[in-house]
């Protein structure tokens, strides 16, 4: 990992009912695309909306002199397909990446 380096942040729900399978599916899915498993936080949480039953946290590299392909935040559906966040959630007003 260079010095500088930026991150786009994936998170998935882990889910109450077939979590083996719902891991599967979105570790797959989002390795396909470059993500790769930060952690798994299998307890209740109260970091993010929806999740529970624990999430797990994903990120990929965004190049330097380049954008990431969407948000820089986002979440995974079901399917292990990002959804893009609305810009009131996580909007940057700034228009910093973070």
């Amino acid at each position: 990992m260079s010095s500088g380096s930026r991150w786009q942040y994936a998170v998935a729900s882990i889910g109450m009912f077939n979590a083996q399978s719902r891991m599967a599916t979105v570790l797959g899915s989002l390795g396909a695309q470059g993500f790769e498993l930060v952690t798994v936080y299998d307890k209740a949480s109260n970091w993010f909306a929806g999740m529970e039953k624990g999430f797990m946290l994903f990120k990929r590299e965004v190049p330097g002199g380049s954008e990431p392909d969407g948000a820089w935040c986002v979440t995974v559906n079901e399917a292990g397909e990002l959804v893009q966040p609305g810009a009131d959630r996580y909007g940057d007003p700034e228009g910093q990446a973070w």
